[in-house]
Protein backbone atom coordinates (compact mmCIF):
# COMPACT_ATOMS: atom_id res chain seq x y z
CA UNK A 1 0.00 0.00 0.00
CA UNK A 2 1.03 3.34 -0.64
CA UNK A 3 1.12 6.21 1.81
CA UNK A 4 0.83 9.79 1.20
CA UNK A 5 1.81 11.92 3.54
CA UNK A 6 0.50 15.38 3.81
CA UNK A 7 1.95 18.78 6.14
CA UNK A 8 0.95 22.05 6.71
CA UNK A 9 1.85 24.22 9.64
CA UNK A 10 2.19 27.59 10.22
CA UNK A 11 4.71 27.51 12.87
CA UNK A 12 7.70 26.20 10.34
CA UNK A 13 6.71 28.67 7.55
CA UNK A 14 4.66 27.10 5.74
CA UNK A 15 1.59 29.66 5.50
CA UNK A 16 1.72 33.08 3.75
CA UNK A 17 0.48 36.64 4.68
CA UNK A 18 -2.82 36.09 4.21
CA UNK A 19 -3.05 32.42 6.11
CA UNK A 20 -2.53 29.87 3.35
CA UNK A 21 0.08 29.53 0.95
CA UNK A 22 -1.35 27.55 -2.15
CA UNK A 23 1.82 25.79 -2.98
CA UNK A 24 2.16 23.98 0.13
CA UNK A 25 -2.06 23.84 0.80
CA UNK A 26 -3.13 20.30 1.87
CA UNK A 27 -5.22 20.77 -1.41
CA UNK A 28 -2.31 21.20 -3.36
CA UNK A 29 -0.29 18.69 -2.02
CA UNK A 30 -2.77 16.17 -2.55
CA UNK A 31 -3.26 16.56 -5.94
CA UNK A 32 0.13 16.98 -6.30
CA UNK A 33 0.85 13.67 -5.03
CA UNK A 34 -2.14 11.99 -6.50
CA UNK A 35 -0.71 13.58 -10.42
CA UNK A 36 2.45 12.01 -9.84
CA UNK A 37 1.35 8.30 -8.56
CA UNK A 38 -0.91 8.29 -11.66
CA UNK A 39 2.51 8.99 -13.92
CA UNK A 40 4.05 6.41 -12.76
CA UNK A 41 4.49 2.37 -13.67
CA UNK A 42 6.78 1.79 -11.26
CA UNK A 43 4.88 2.97 -8.27
CA UNK A 44 1.23 0.76 -7.72
CA UNK A 45 -1.31 -0.27 -4.98
CA UNK A 46 -4.02 1.38 -3.30
CA UNK A 47 -3.49 5.02 -1.45
CA UNK A 48 -3.87 6.33 2.08
CA UNK A 49 -3.27 9.42 3.26
CA UNK A 50 -1.74 10.68 6.44
CA UNK A 51 -2.80 14.24 6.81
CA UNK A 52 -0.97 16.40 9.73
CA UNK A 53 -2.53 19.75 8.95
CA UNK A 54 -1.57 22.58 11.74
CA UNK A 55 1.83 20.89 13.17
CA UNK A 56 4.97 21.84 12.80
CA UNK A 57 7.80 20.29 10.87
CA UNK A 58 10.47 20.91 13.79
CA UNK A 59 9.60 17.67 15.77
CA UNK A 60 7.67 14.04 14.72
CA UNK A 61 5.25 14.23 17.90
CA UNK A 62 2.56 14.19 15.11
CA UNK A 63 -0.66 11.82 15.38
CA UNK A 64 -0.59 11.60 11.65
CA UNK A 65 2.93 10.56 11.42
CA UNK A 66 2.55 8.41 14.31
CA UNK A 67 -0.21 6.52 12.64
CA UNK A 68 1.83 6.05 9.45
CA UNK A 69 5.20 5.00 11.65
CA UNK A 70 2.73 2.00 13.24
CA UNK A 71 1.24 0.80 9.49
CA UNK A 72 5.00 0.90 8.57
CA UNK A 73 5.65 -1.18 11.51
CA UNK A 74 3.15 -3.87 10.72
CA UNK A 75 3.70 -4.21 7.47
CA UNK A 76 0.53 -1.91 5.61
CA UNK A 77 2.34 0.43 4.09
CA UNK A 78 5.45 -0.23 1.77
CA UNK A 79 6.01 3.29 -0.07
CA UNK A 80 5.95 6.50 1.28
CA UNK A 81 5.78 9.84 -0.39
CA UNK A 82 5.81 13.64 0.19
CA UNK A 83 5.74 16.22 -2.28
CA UNK A 84 9.26 17.33 -0.32
CA UNK A 85 11.45 16.62 2.04
CA UNK A 86 10.45 19.66 4.10
CA UNK A 87 6.90 18.02 4.49
CA UNK A 88 8.53 14.76 6.20
CA UNK A 89 10.13 17.80 8.23
CA UNK A 90 12.25 20.30 9.15
CA UNK A 91 15.14 18.51 11.86
CA UNK A 92 17.83 17.98 9.89
CA UNK A 93 19.24 15.08 12.23
CA UNK A 94 15.88 13.17 12.27
CA UNK A 95 15.06 13.43 8.96
CA UNK A 96 18.17 11.65 8.22
CA UNK A 97 17.96 9.05 10.77
CA UNK A 98 14.32 8.44 9.11
CA UNK A 99 15.90 8.39 5.44
CA UNK A 100 18.65 5.92 6.39
CA UNK A 101 18.26 3.83 9.28
CA UNK A 102 14.37 3.43 10.15
CA UNK A 103 12.37 2.89 6.57
CA UNK A 104 14.96 0.49 5.06
CA UNK A 105 14.85 -0.99 8.29
CA UNK A 106 11.31 -1.18 7.71
CA UNK A 107 11.54 -2.19 4.44
CA UNK A 108 10.03 1.16 2.85
CA UNK A 109 10.51 2.78 -0.12
CA UNK A 110 10.74 6.82 0.57
CA UNK A 111 9.87 9.11 -2.36
CA UNK A 112 10.01 13.41 -1.89
CA UNK A 113 9.01 14.51 -5.42
CA UNK A 114 10.33 17.70 -5.51
CA UNK A 115 13.55 16.79 -4.23
CA UNK A 116 14.53 14.67 -6.70
CA UNK A 117 14.85 11.59 -3.63
CA UNK A 118 14.04 8.21 -4.06
CA UNK A 119 15.25 5.61 -1.57
CA UNK A 120 15.27 2.96 -4.48
CA UNK A 121 18.05 5.00 -6.20
CA UNK A 122 20.43 4.96 -3.09
CA UNK A 123 20.03 1.12 -1.83
CA UNK A 124 23.13 0.24 0.10
CA UNK A 125 24.53 4.52 -0.27
CA UNK A 126 24.19 7.10 1.96
CA UNK A 127 21.57 10.16 0.55
CA UNK A 128 24.46 11.87 -0.53
CA UNK A 129 26.37 15.25 0.08
CA UNK A 130 22.59 17.14 -1.87
CA UNK A 131 20.41 15.96 -0.05
CA UNK A 132 22.36 16.27 3.51
CA UNK A 133 22.85 19.70 2.35
CA UNK A 134 18.57 20.15 1.93
CA UNK A 135 18.17 18.56 5.18
CA UNK A 136 20.23 21.17 7.17
CA UNK A 137 19.16 24.29 4.97
CA UNK A 138 15.97 22.96 6.16
CA UNK A 139 17.06 22.43 9.56
CA UNK A 140 18.39 26.10 10.07
CA UNK A 141 15.47 27.44 7.83
CA UNK A 142 12.82 26.68 10.90
CA UNK A 143 15.79 28.35 13.45
CA UNK A 144 15.84 31.40 11.95
CA UNK A 145 12.19 31.34 11.61
CA UNK A 146 11.40 30.83 14.72
CA UNK A 147 13.92 33.44 16.28
CA UNK A 148 12.10 36.05 13.96
CA UNK A 149 8.40 34.92 15.21
CA UNK A 150 9.71 35.11 18.60
CA UNK A 151 11.31 38.81 17.82
CA UNK A 152 7.75 40.14 16.07
CA UNK A 153 6.07 38.22 19.66
CA UNK A 154 8.57 40.11 22.11
CA UNK A 155 7.75 43.91 19.75
CA UNK A 156 3.64 43.29 20.49
CA UNK A 157 3.97 42.44 24.37
CA UNK A 158 6.72 45.49 24.76
CA UNK A 159 3.94 47.34 23.46
CA UNK A 160 1.49 46.07 25.77
CA UNK A 161 -0.12 43.39 23.69
CA UNK A 162 -1.32 39.86 24.92
CA UNK A 163 -0.77 36.56 23.76
CA UNK A 164 -1.76 34.51 26.60
CA UNK A 165 -3.98 32.35 26.03
CA UNK A 166 -5.74 32.52 28.98
CA UNK A 167 -6.37 35.82 31.18
CA UNK A 168 -5.08 35.30 34.34
CA UNK A 169 -8.06 34.43 37.02
CA UNK A 170 -10.38 37.60 37.51
CA UNK A 171 -9.60 38.63 33.79
CA UNK A 172 -11.25 37.84 30.62
CA UNK A 173 -10.42 39.00 26.76
CA UNK A 174 -11.56 42.55 26.01
CA UNK A 175 -14.15 41.74 23.20
CA UNK A 176 -13.23 45.25 21.14
CA UNK A 177 -9.44 44.32 21.47
CA UNK A 178 -8.16 40.78 22.61
CA UNK A 179 -4.70 42.31 23.94
CA UNK A 180 -6.31 43.33 26.56
CA UNK A 181 -8.04 42.47 29.91
CA UNK A 182 -11.10 43.29 31.56
CA UNK A 183 -11.91 42.70 35.01
CA UNK A 184 -14.65 39.96 35.53
CA UNK A 185 -17.15 41.29 38.46
CA UNK A 186 -17.18 37.51 40.00
CA UNK A 187 -13.68 36.10 39.83
CA UNK A 188 -12.45 39.37 40.71
CA UNK A 189 -14.25 39.33 43.84
CA UNK A 190 -13.43 35.92 44.87
CA UNK A 191 -9.97 37.34 44.17
CA UNK A 192 -10.15 40.23 45.92
CA UNK A 193 -11.28 38.83 49.13
CA UNK A 194 -8.24 36.68 49.05
CA UNK A 195 -5.68 39.56 49.23
CA UNK A 196 -8.30 40.71 52.13
CA UNK A 197 -7.68 37.95 53.91
CA UNK A 198 -4.33 37.74 53.56
CA UNK A 199 -3.88 41.48 54.77
CA UNK A 200 -6.06 40.84 58.16
CA UNK A 201 -3.28 38.72 58.42
CA UNK A 202 -4.99 34.67 57.82
CA UNK A 203 -2.65 31.67 56.72
CA UNK A 204 -3.09 30.00 53.84
CA UNK A 205 -4.95 27.34 55.60
CA UNK A 206 -7.02 29.59 57.55
CA UNK A 207 -8.13 31.08 54.03
CA UNK A 208 -8.82 27.29 52.90
CA UNK A 209 -11.15 26.85 55.45
CA UNK A 210 -12.59 30.08 55.32
CA UNK A 211 -13.51 29.70 51.47
CA UNK A 212 -14.63 25.88 52.04
CA UNK A 213 -16.97 26.94 54.76
CA UNK A 214 -18.28 29.55 52.76
CA UNK A 215 -18.64 27.10 49.24
CA UNK A 216 -17.28 29.77 47.48
CA UNK A 217 -16.26 28.85 43.57
CA UNK A 218 -12.44 27.44 43.00
CA UNK A 219 -10.93 29.13 39.84
CA UNK A 220 -11.52 25.47 38.02
CA UNK A 221 -15.78 25.36 38.90
CA UNK A 222 -15.98 29.30 37.69
CA UNK A 223 -14.78 28.41 34.38
CA UNK A 224 -16.67 25.26 34.18
CA UNK A 225 -20.21 26.83 35.52
CA UNK A 226 -19.69 29.81 33.43
CA UNK A 227 -18.72 28.09 29.84
CA UNK A 228 -14.65 29.03 29.68
CA UNK A 229 -14.15 26.05 29.70
CA UNK A 230 -16.21 22.63 29.15
CA UNK A 231 -14.48 20.75 31.48
CA UNK A 232 -11.53 21.25 33.75
CA UNK A 233 -9.13 18.36 34.22
CA UNK A 234 -9.04 17.73 37.14
CA UNK A 235 -8.12 14.33 39.43
CA UNK A 236 -10.40 14.48 42.11
CA UNK A 237 -14.45 13.69 42.48
CA UNK A 238 -17.06 16.47 42.66
CA UNK A 239 -17.22 15.95 46.37
CA UNK A 240 -13.47 16.60 46.78
CA UNK A 241 -13.64 19.32 44.45
CA UNK A 242 -12.19 22.29 47.03
CA UNK A 243 -10.30 25.21 47.68
CA UNK A 244 -6.79 23.76 48.54
CA UNK A 245 -3.61 26.31 50.05
CA UNK A 246 -1.61 25.83 46.98
CA UNK A 247 -4.78 27.91 44.66
CA UNK A 248 -3.82 30.38 47.56
CA UNK A 249 -0.25 30.47 47.24
CA UNK A 250 -0.51 30.90 43.49
CA UNK A 251 -3.35 33.87 43.62
CA UNK A 252 -1.19 35.60 45.94
CA UNK A 253 2.03 35.36 43.58
CA UNK A 254 0.03 36.76 40.64
CA UNK A 255 1.78 40.13 40.07
CA UNK A 256 -0.73 40.58 37.02
CA UNK A 257 -3.34 41.32 39.76
CA UNK A 258 -1.50 44.51 40.37
CA UNK A 259 -2.14 45.32 36.34
CA UNK A 260 1.17 44.93 34.79
CA UNK A 261 1.37 41.90 32.23
CA UNK A 262 4.15 39.62 32.51
CA UNK A 263 4.79 37.41 29.31
CA UNK A 264 7.85 35.26 28.03
CA UNK A 265 7.24 33.32 31.77
CA UNK A 266 7.99 30.19 29.94
CA UNK A 267 9.71 28.96 26.68
CA UNK A 268 10.48 25.93 24.61
CA UNK A 269 14.00 24.49 25.70
CA UNK A 270 14.99 24.34 21.76
CA UNK A 271 13.19 24.98 18.79
CA UNK A 272 11.32 21.74 17.90
CA UNK A 273 11.22 21.13 21.52
CA UNK A 274 8.11 19.60 23.82
CA UNK A 275 10.21 20.26 26.76
CA UNK A 276 9.07 23.68 28.21
CA UNK A 277 10.87 25.83 30.78
CA UNK A 278 10.40 28.67 33.40
CA UNK A 279 12.45 31.51 32.07
CA UNK A 280 14.78 33.88 34.28
CA UNK A 281 13.21 37.06 35.78
CA UNK A 282 15.51 38.98 33.19
CA UNK A 283 13.76 37.04 30.35
CA UNK A 284 10.42 37.60 31.38
CA UNK A 285 8.55 41.48 29.40
CA UNK A 286 6.81 42.87 32.34
CA UNK A 287 4.28 45.77 30.88
CA UNK A 288 2.97 47.59 33.98
CA UNK A 289 -0.35 49.56 33.80
CA UNK A 290 -1.94 47.26 30.77
CA UNK A 291 -5.36 46.62 32.68
CA UNK A 292 -7.01 47.55 35.55
CA UNK A 293 -5.90 46.40 38.77
CA UNK A 294 -7.45 44.47 41.46
CA UNK A 295 -4.97 45.32 44.24
CA UNK A 296 -2.41 47.83 44.50
CA UNK A 297 1.16 47.28 44.75
CA UNK A 298 1.13 47.73 48.07
CA UNK A 299 -1.26 45.36 49.25
CA UNK A 300 0.22 43.19 46.65
CA UNK A 301 3.51 43.24 48.56
CA UNK A 302 1.70 43.05 52.26
CA UNK A 303 -0.01 40.12 51.00
CA UNK A 304 3.02 38.32 49.95
CA UNK A 305 4.02 38.51 53.51
CA UNK A 306 1.77 35.73 54.10
CA UNK A 307 3.91 33.65 51.49
CA UNK A 308 7.19 34.51 52.98
CA UNK A 309 6.19 33.92 56.21
CA UNK A 310 4.82 30.03 55.92
CA UNK A 311 6.68 27.61 55.08
CA UNK A 312 5.67 24.98 52.71
CA UNK A 313 6.79 21.29 53.56
CA UNK A 314 8.85 19.19 51.48
CA UNK A 315 7.29 16.08 49.42
CA UNK A 316 10.11 13.78 47.94
CA UNK A 317 9.68 13.46 44.45
CA UNK A 318 7.70 10.63 43.75
CA UNK A 319 10.21 9.17 41.24
CA UNK A 320 12.40 9.08 43.73
CA UNK A 321 10.34 6.95 46.48
CA UNK A 322 9.22 3.79 45.31
CA UNK A 323 6.14 3.30 45.91
CA UNK A 324 5.21 6.93 45.35
CA UNK A 325 3.60 6.29 41.96
CA UNK A 326 1.23 3.11 43.10
CA UNK A 327 -0.38 4.29 46.56
CA UNK A 328 -3.11 6.09 46.37
CA UNK A 329 -5.78 7.98 48.73
CA UNK A 330 -9.00 5.61 48.75
CA UNK A 331 -11.12 9.12 48.76
CA UNK A 332 -10.26 11.71 46.56
CA UNK A 333 -8.06 9.11 44.40
CA UNK A 334 -4.50 11.63 44.37
CA UNK A 335 -1.19 9.98 45.32
CA UNK A 336 -0.44 9.79 48.77
CA UNK A 337 2.48 12.19 49.76
CA UNK A 338 5.76 11.36 51.80
CA UNK A 339 6.82 14.49 53.98
CA UNK A 340 10.45 15.06 53.48
CA UNK A 341 11.46 14.17 57.65
CA UNK A 342 12.94 12.10 59.69
CA UNK A 343 9.83 10.39 60.62
CA UNK A 344 8.51 7.89 57.67
CA UNK A 345 5.29 8.32 57.10
CA UNK A 346 2.42 8.45 54.40
CA UNK A 347 -0.09 10.90 54.43
CA UNK A 348 -2.97 12.16 51.70
CA UNK A 349 -2.22 15.08 50.09
CA UNK A 350 -5.63 16.25 49.28
CA UNK A 351 -6.65 16.21 52.53
CA UNK A 352 -3.58 18.40 53.75
CA UNK A 353 -3.79 21.12 51.27
CA UNK A 354 -7.88 21.21 51.36
CA UNK A 355 -8.34 20.76 55.24
CA UNK A 356 -10.99 19.70 57.72
CA UNK A 357 -13.93 20.13 54.31
CA UNK A 358 -12.36 17.11 53.04
CA UNK A 359 -13.56 13.72 53.85
CA UNK A 360 -10.28 12.15 53.26
CA UNK A 361 -8.89 10.53 56.05
CA UNK A 362 -5.52 12.61 57.78
CA UNK A 363 -3.75 9.52 59.30
CA UNK A 364 -0.28 9.34 59.04
CA UNK A 365 0.20 5.78 57.64
CA UNK A 366 4.12 4.26 59.00
CA UNK A 367 5.91 4.01 55.62
CA UNK A 368 7.68 0.92 57.06
CA UNK A 369 4.28 -0.80 58.00
CA UNK A 370 2.81 0.20 54.46
CA UNK A 371 5.98 -1.45 52.33
CA UNK A 372 5.67 -4.39 55.02
CA UNK A 373 2.22 -5.09 53.60
CA UNK A 374 3.03 -4.60 50.35
CA UNK A 375 6.14 -7.44 50.65
CA UNK A 376 3.85 -9.73 52.82
CA UNK A 377 1.34 -9.04 49.60
CA UNK A 378 3.89 -9.38 46.77
CA UNK A 379 5.52 -12.94 48.79
CA UNK A 380 1.99 -14.35 49.27
CA UNK A 381 1.47 -14.17 45.21
CA UNK A 382 4.60 -15.08 44.30
CA UNK A 383 4.28 -18.48 46.73
CA UNK A 384 0.40 -19.13 45.19
CA UNK A 385 2.25 -18.74 41.66
CA UNK A 386 5.66 -21.19 42.87
CA UNK A 387 2.94 -23.50 44.19
CA UNK A 388 0.69 -23.80 40.69
CA UNK A 389 3.82 -24.03 38.94
CA UNK A 390 5.22 -26.93 41.66
CA UNK A 391 1.63 -28.84 40.89
CA UNK A 392 1.80 -28.63 36.87
CA UNK A 393 5.47 -29.64 36.98
CA UNK A 394 4.95 -32.65 38.99
CA UNK A 395 1.89 -33.56 36.48
CA UNK A 396 4.25 -33.47 33.81
CA UNK A 397 6.83 -35.49 35.53
CA UNK A 398 4.33 -37.69 36.21
CA UNK A 399 4.47 -38.90 32.76
CA UNK A 400 7.43 -41.25 31.78
CA UNK A 401 8.92 -39.57 29.18
CA UNK A 402 6.90 -36.12 27.97
CA UNK A 403 8.91 -35.77 24.61
CA UNK A 404 8.43 -39.62 24.14
CA UNK A 405 5.05 -39.91 24.73
CA UNK A 406 4.10 -36.96 22.49
CA UNK A 407 6.08 -38.16 19.61
CA UNK A 408 4.34 -41.49 20.48
CA UNK A 409 1.11 -39.83 20.36
CA UNK A 410 1.53 -38.00 17.43
CA UNK A 411 2.68 -40.77 15.31
CA UNK A 412 -0.57 -42.84 16.93
CA UNK A 413 -2.62 -39.75 15.09
CA UNK A 414 -0.64 -40.11 11.93
CA UNK A 415 -1.09 -43.77 11.69
CA UNK A 416 -4.88 -43.17 12.08
CA UNK A 417 -4.96 -40.84 9.64
CA UNK A 418 -3.54 -43.32 7.12
CA UNK A 419 -5.69 -46.20 8.08
CA UNK A 420 -8.44 -44.01 6.97
CA UNK A 421 -7.11 -43.29 3.77
CA UNK A 422 -6.51 -47.05 3.19
CA UNK A 423 -10.71 -47.25 4.39
CA UNK A 424 -11.64 -45.27 2.19
CA UNK A 425 -9.81 -46.93 -0.80
CA UNK A 426 -10.64 -50.48 0.06
CA UNK A 427 -13.98 -49.30 -0.25
CA UNK A 428 -13.53 -47.47 -3.61
CA UNK A 429 -11.95 -51.02 -4.84
CA UNK A 430 -14.94 -52.98 -4.15
CA UNK A 431 -13.21 -54.75 -1.19
CA UNK A 432 -15.03 -53.36 1.69
CA UNK A 433 -18.66 -53.65 1.88
CA UNK A 434 -20.19 -49.92 2.50
CA UNK A 435 -21.79 -51.12 5.77
CA UNK A 436 -18.26 -52.00 6.91
CA UNK A 437 -16.24 -49.16 5.68
CA UNK A 438 -18.68 -46.80 7.63
CA UNK A 439 -18.93 -48.75 10.80
CA UNK A 440 -14.80 -48.67 10.30
CA UNK A 441 -14.62 -45.25 9.39
CA UNK A 442 -16.45 -44.19 12.87
CA UNK A 443 -14.35 -46.18 15.07
CA UNK A 444 -11.25 -44.61 13.83
CA UNK A 445 -12.50 -40.82 13.34
CA UNK A 446 -13.80 -41.25 17.25
CA UNK A 447 -10.53 -42.70 18.42
CA UNK A 448 -8.29 -39.89 16.18
CA UNK A 449 -10.92 -37.46 18.31
CA UNK A 450 -10.04 -38.91 21.64
CA UNK A 451 -6.41 -39.01 21.13
CA UNK A 452 -6.76 -35.03 19.33
CA UNK A 453 -7.94 -34.19 22.94
CA UNK A 454 -5.56 -35.81 24.30
CA UNK A 455 -2.72 -33.85 22.48
CA UNK A 456 -4.56 -30.21 22.84
CA UNK A 457 -4.43 -31.02 26.46
CA UNK A 458 -0.59 -31.44 26.78
CA UNK A 459 0.02 -28.90 24.95
CA UNK A 460 -1.69 -26.31 27.15
CA UNK A 461 -0.48 -28.01 30.29
CA UNK A 462 3.20 -27.31 28.74
CA UNK A 463 2.48 -23.77 27.88
CA UNK A 464 0.71 -22.98 30.99
CA UNK A 465 3.86 -24.36 33.02
CA UNK A 466 6.30 -22.43 31.14
CA UNK A 467 4.35 -18.92 31.74
CA UNK A 468 3.38 -19.66 35.20
CA UNK A 469 7.33 -20.35 35.70
CA UNK A 470 8.36 -17.54 33.55
CA UNK A 471 6.20 -15.36 35.60
CA UNK A 472 7.15 -16.67 39.08
CA UNK A 473 11.28 -15.98 38.27
CA UNK A 474 10.78 -12.85 37.40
Amino acid sequence: MIGLYLRLSSADGDLGADGKDESNSIENQRGFLYDFVSRRDDVTGQIREYIDDGYSGTNFDRPAFIELLEDMKSGKIDTLITKDLSRLGRNYIEVGDYMEQVFPLLGVRYIAVNSNYDSNEYIGNTVGLELSVMNLVNSLYSKDLSKKVKSAYRTRWKSGQSTIGRPAFGYVRDPENKGKWMIEPVAAGIVRRIFDMALEGLTTKDMVEVLNADHVMTPGQYREKFGFMKRVNRKVNDDEWMWEYRMIWKILKTYEYTGALIQAKVGNLYVGSKVIRKNAESERIVYEGHHEPIVTLEEFNKAAAVIRKTKQSGIINHDEYPLGPVVYCGNCGLRMDHPDNVERYLTCQHKRAAGSHSKCADTKYPADQVEYYIRSSLRDQLLKMQMLAGDLKRTLEEKENPVADTKKLNQTIKDLKARKTRLYEAYIDGKLEKKDYIEQREVVKLQLEALKEKSNRWTDDNESFVNIEKEASQ
